[in-house]
């Protein structure tokens, strides 16, 4: 009799470790493979980002080659929590902190606001923040709310191309249906583009962290950056440009 209950028992937790599995490998997603295990030498740039997970205070801010030919270097973990992110030059990132409401308009359906921001200065090589008399706001990072819910989160371009991921993980640039991500449904957003229109960083919502993705623009070639990301991020190409831009609403500005 004891044996017979046992059996019953066992067969239960069995299938339920299977369906458990099945539902496991549903909602699993294949990250592309990690950049610096596989380098890419002609992704332009180097790319800072908000290292850690989320709810955790033990954040850091470190920079790396976009290439994935060199290992990240860490900055600083004395990162205001309220802060955005964004290169002002090569050797310094802008901290902004919220200042004052700024102003709002509607463009084309579209909601903008443009916050007024103060601004402290990172030394990327010594990791020194000063203070700075300099305001602004980040142009195009999370300063474009779509007034129709159902339009996706997007970015664009330097030629004015708009990069989008759809609730089926397709990718798009403009119409172009560039590449498809299985298993992501509503997780997987559009970041920014790199300064050259060239690549995209997309940003996967994992468990814990956010997961970076560089994405050729021919959705041919795909990376992923970090695995441990709250996902503020900055894109730098010397002499070319910068991702997102800094717009100073102050004479001083820390760049041009």
């Amino acid at each position: 009799m004891l044996r017979r209950m046992s059996t019953w028992l066992v067969v239960p937790a069995i299938l339920a470790s299977v369906l458990l599995a099945g539902c496991e490998g549903e909602n699993r997603v294949e990250s592309p493979p990690l950049l610096q295990l596989q380098p890419v030498s002609e992704i332009p740039g180097i790319i800072a980002h908000v290292s850690g997970k989320r709810l955790e205070f033990d954040v850091c801010i470190v920079v790396l080659p976009a290439s994935g030919t060199a290992p990240a270097k860490r900055v600083t973990c004395d990162y205001p929590g309220q802060s955005q992110m964004v290169w002002l030059d090569e050797s310094r990132l802008g901290l902004l902190e919220y200042a004052g409401w700024g102003r709002d308009w509607i463009e084309n359906g579209v909601i903008r606001h443009e916050p007024e921001q103060s601004v402290k200065a990172l030394d990327i090589a010594t990791g020194t923040i000063t203070e700075t008399s300099v305001s602004g706001y980040i142009q195009g990072w999370g300063s474009e709310t779509v007034l129709d819910l159902d339009v996706p989160s997007r970015s664009i371009s330097v030629r004015g191309e708009v990069a989008r991921v759809d609730d089926t993980g397709t990718l798009f640039i403009d119409s172009r249906e560039v590449t498809r991500f299985e298993g992501v449904k509503d997780r997987l957003h559009v970041g920014l583009w790199s300064p050259d229109g060239e690549w995209l960083l997309l940003i996967f919502e994992a468990d814990e962290s956010d997961e970076l993705w560089i994405v050729r623009r021919d959705g041919e070639v795909m990376r992923t950056l970090s695995t441990a990301s709250v996902a503020d991020v900055s894109w730098m190409i010397p002499g070319v440009g910068i991702t997102p831009r800094f717009i100073s609403s102050t004479r001083s500005a820390p760049v041009p």
